[in-house]
C-alpha cells in the first residue's frame, strides 16, 4: 500500500489569517478560503486512489516565494493542513508531525509555490520520530519537567 504522496500548490503560499468579525457573527477571509480550496484541490488530484483517511499523518511543506517579505510559516502550514481535511486524512488532529521550511533565498517571480508531502505514519515510525527527537533533546540537556 502506497504510504505518502505529494504535490505542488501553484501560487503564493497564503498563511491562514485570523476569523473575522462582521455584523454578529465570524467568517473565514475570503483570501484564507481561496487558498484552502486550492491546496484541496491540488491534494485532490494527487492523492491515489483508495487513500485512507483515518490514522496518523505527517505534513511536510517547503513555502517558495518570490519576495523577501517575513512570513509566518506556521499559519502557512496551518492553511495547509486545513485545506487537506477530508482529503489527505479525515481532520488535522490526525497530524502527529508536521514540518515547515522556507528557503531563505526568494524564488524568480511568478513561480512562487508549495511543495507539499503527506506521509501515513505507523505507530513504531511516529514513535521513533518522537524518540529521536527525545534523544537530542537529552544530549543537548534538556530537562524533563514531569
Amino acid at each position: 500500500m502506497i504510504n505518502r504522496f505529494a504535490f505542488i500548490v501553484p501560487g503564493k503560499p497564503q498563511p491562514k489569517q485570523r476569523a473575522r468579525s462582521g455584523k454578529g457573527r465570524h467568517f473565514t477571509p475570503a483570501e484564507t478560503k481561496a487558498y484552502e480550496t486550492l491546496v484541496m484541490l491540488s491534494g485532490t488530484r494527487a492523492r491515489p486512489q483508495g487513500w485512507p483517511l483515518d490514522g496518523v499523518y505527517k505534513v511536510s511543506a517547503v513555502f517558495y516565494w518570490a519576495d523577501r517579505h517575513r512570513r509566518d510559516i506556521d499559519n502557512t502550514l496551518k492553511a495547509i493542513k486545513d485545506g487537506l481535511n477530508g482529503v489527505a486524512y479525515a481532520d488535522d488532529h490526525l497530524v502527529r508531525s508536521a514540518v515547515a521550511l522556507a528557503p531563505t533565498e526568494p524564488v524568480a517571480k511568478g513561480t512562487d509555490h508549495a511543495l507539499v508531502i503527506i506521509e501515513r505514519l505507523t505507530q513504531i515510525e511516529l514513535y521513533s520520530e518522537i524518540a529521536e527527537l527525545e534523544a537530542v533533546a537529552d544530549q543537548l540537556g534538556a530537562v524533563a519537567y514531569l
